[in-house]
Protein backbone atom coordinates (compact mmCIF):
# COMPACT_ATOMS: atom_id res chain seq x y z
CA UNK A 1 0.00 0.00 0.00
CA UNK A 2 1.18 3.45 -0.87
CA UNK A 3 2.83 5.29 2.04
CA UNK A 4 0.54 8.30 1.51
CA UNK A 5 -2.61 6.22 2.12
CA UNK A 6 -1.15 4.68 5.25
CA UNK A 7 -0.32 8.17 6.51
CA UNK A 8 -3.87 9.38 5.77
CA UNK A 9 -5.33 6.42 7.68
CA UNK A 10 -2.98 6.94 10.60
CA UNK A 11 -3.80 10.66 10.81
CA UNK A 12 -7.53 9.90 10.99
CA UNK A 13 -7.27 7.07 13.51
CA UNK A 14 -4.51 8.85 15.42
CA UNK A 15 -6.66 11.98 15.70
CA UNK A 16 -9.61 9.93 16.98
CA UNK A 17 -7.42 8.21 19.56
CA UNK A 18 -5.97 11.57 20.60
CA UNK A 19 -9.47 13.02 21.08
CA UNK A 20 -10.39 10.08 23.30
CA UNK A 21 -7.19 10.64 25.27
CA UNK A 22 -8.04 14.33 25.68
CA UNK A 23 -11.51 13.41 27.00
CA UNK A 24 -10.12 10.85 29.46
CA UNK A 25 -7.52 13.31 30.75
CA UNK A 26 -9.98 16.20 31.00
CA UNK A 27 -12.63 14.33 32.99
CA UNK A 28 -12.67 15.56 36.60
CA UNK A 29 -12.55 12.88 39.31
CA UNK A 30 -16.07 13.71 40.49
CA UNK A 31 -17.46 12.95 37.00
CA UNK A 32 -15.44 9.77 36.29
CA UNK A 33 -18.37 7.61 37.43
CA UNK A 34 -21.11 9.98 36.23
CA UNK A 35 -23.84 8.52 34.04
CA UNK A 36 -24.12 10.17 30.65
CA UNK A 37 -27.68 8.96 29.96
CA UNK A 38 -30.46 7.08 31.74
CA UNK A 39 -32.47 4.01 30.86
CA UNK A 40 -32.53 0.34 31.72
CA UNK A 41 -28.76 -0.05 31.47
CA UNK A 42 -27.58 3.32 32.76
CA UNK A 43 -24.55 1.50 34.23
CA UNK A 44 -23.29 1.26 30.64
CA UNK A 45 -23.30 5.07 30.41
CA UNK A 46 -20.79 5.89 33.13
CA UNK A 47 -18.02 8.05 31.70
CA UNK A 48 -15.20 5.64 32.56
CA UNK A 49 -17.13 2.70 31.07
CA UNK A 50 -17.77 4.46 27.75
CA UNK A 51 -14.02 5.09 27.51
CA UNK A 52 -13.19 1.51 28.44
CA UNK A 53 -15.77 0.09 26.02
CA UNK A 54 -14.31 2.17 23.19
CA UNK A 55 -10.76 1.03 23.95
CA UNK A 56 -11.74 -2.63 24.27
CA UNK A 57 -13.43 -2.70 20.87
CA UNK A 58 -10.60 -0.74 19.24
CA UNK A 59 -8.19 -3.37 20.58
CA UNK A 60 -10.36 -6.27 19.44
CA UNK A 61 -11.07 -4.89 15.95
CA UNK A 62 -7.35 -4.26 15.44
CA UNK A 63 -6.63 -7.85 16.47
CA UNK A 64 -8.64 -9.59 13.76
CA UNK A 65 -10.45 -12.74 14.86
CA UNK A 66 -11.79 -13.09 18.40
CA UNK A 67 -10.12 -16.46 18.77
CA UNK A 68 -6.86 -15.90 20.61
CA UNK A 69 -7.66 -12.29 21.50
CA UNK A 70 -6.87 -11.20 25.04
CA UNK A 71 -6.81 -7.61 26.25
CA UNK A 72 -3.86 -6.61 28.41
CA UNK A 73 -4.23 -6.98 32.21
CA UNK A 74 -6.18 -5.91 34.21
CA UNK A 75 -8.87 -6.02 31.51
CA UNK A 76 -10.92 -9.13 30.79
CA UNK A 77 -13.07 -10.62 28.04
CA UNK A 78 -16.29 -9.83 29.95
CA UNK A 79 -17.06 -7.19 27.33
CA UNK A 80 -17.79 -10.03 24.89
CA UNK A 81 -20.51 -11.53 27.09
CA UNK A 82 -23.92 -11.21 25.37
CA UNK A 83 -25.46 -10.26 28.73
CA UNK A 84 -23.57 -6.97 28.62
CA UNK A 85 -21.41 -7.48 31.68
CA UNK A 86 -19.83 -4.43 33.23
CA UNK A 87 -16.37 -4.94 34.76
CA UNK A 88 -16.40 -5.89 38.43
CA UNK A 89 -14.69 -2.64 39.33
CA UNK A 90 -14.37 0.87 37.94
CA UNK A 91 -11.11 1.26 36.04
CA UNK A 92 -8.98 4.26 36.96
CA UNK A 93 -7.96 6.94 34.49
CA UNK A 94 -4.32 5.82 34.50
CA UNK A 95 -5.41 2.25 33.61
CA UNK A 96 -7.49 3.48 30.68
CA UNK A 97 -4.72 5.80 29.52
CA UNK A 98 -2.30 2.85 29.52
CA UNK A 99 -4.85 0.85 27.49
CA UNK A 100 -5.16 3.81 25.13
CA UNK A 101 -1.37 3.81 24.60
CA UNK A 102 -1.58 0.08 23.86
CA UNK A 103 -4.33 0.75 21.30
CA UNK A 104 -2.42 3.63 19.71
CA UNK A 105 0.71 1.49 19.24
CA UNK A 106 -1.35 -1.42 17.90
CA UNK A 107 -3.27 0.83 15.49
CA UNK A 108 -0.06 2.35 14.15
CA UNK A 109 1.47 -1.10 13.65
CA UNK A 110 -1.63 -2.45 11.86
CA UNK A 111 -1.72 0.53 9.53
CA UNK A 112 2.01 0.30 8.84
CA UNK A 113 1.58 -3.38 7.90
CA UNK A 114 -1.49 -2.71 5.73
CA UNK A 115 -1.16 -4.05 2.20
CA UNK A 116 -3.29 -3.39 -0.87
CA UNK A 117 -4.80 -6.86 -0.47
CA UNK A 118 -5.79 -6.29 3.15
CA UNK A 119 -7.11 -2.82 2.35
CA UNK A 120 -9.27 -4.23 -0.46
CA UNK A 121 -11.32 -6.00 2.22
CA UNK A 122 -12.20 -2.58 3.67
CA UNK A 123 -13.72 -1.42 0.38
CA UNK A 124 -16.40 -4.10 0.69
CA UNK A 125 -17.82 -2.65 3.92
CA UNK A 126 -21.10 -0.79 3.69
CA UNK A 127 -21.49 2.73 5.03
CA UNK A 128 -22.49 1.58 8.51
CA UNK A 129 -19.26 -0.37 8.79
CA UNK A 130 -16.75 2.08 7.42
CA UNK A 131 -13.45 2.33 9.24
CA UNK A 132 -13.16 6.08 8.89
CA UNK A 133 -11.80 8.48 11.40
CA UNK A 134 -15.35 9.79 11.90
CA UNK A 135 -16.55 6.34 12.90
CA UNK A 136 -13.56 5.94 15.17
CA UNK A 137 -14.32 9.29 16.80
CA UNK A 138 -17.88 8.17 17.43
CA UNK A 139 -17.10 4.73 18.72
CA UNK A 140 -13.50 3.72 17.90
CA UNK A 141 -15.02 0.81 16.07
CA UNK A 142 -17.65 0.30 13.40
CA UNK A 143 -21.02 1.85 14.22
CA UNK A 144 -23.83 -0.63 13.92
CA UNK A 145 -21.61 -3.59 14.74
CA UNK A 146 -20.82 -2.82 18.35
CA UNK A 147 -20.89 -6.06 20.27
CA UNK A 148 -20.32 -8.27 17.27
CA UNK A 149 -17.36 -10.55 17.05
CA UNK A 150 -17.03 -10.83 13.30
CA UNK A 151 -13.49 -10.94 11.99
CA UNK A 152 -11.90 -7.81 10.55
CA UNK A 153 -9.98 -9.02 7.52
CA UNK A 154 -7.69 -6.01 7.21
CA UNK A 155 -6.46 -6.44 10.76
CA UNK A 156 -5.63 -10.11 10.42
CA UNK A 157 -2.04 -11.04 9.82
Amino acid sequence: MDRMWREILWRQFGAAIEMLEDALRACPDQLWGARLWGGDRADLSEFWYVGYHTLFWLDLYLSGPVEGFAPPPPFTLDELDPAGLVPERRYAADELLAYLDHGRRKCRAVIEALTDEKAAGCAKWDGARSATGAAARQHAARPGTCGTTESVSWAES
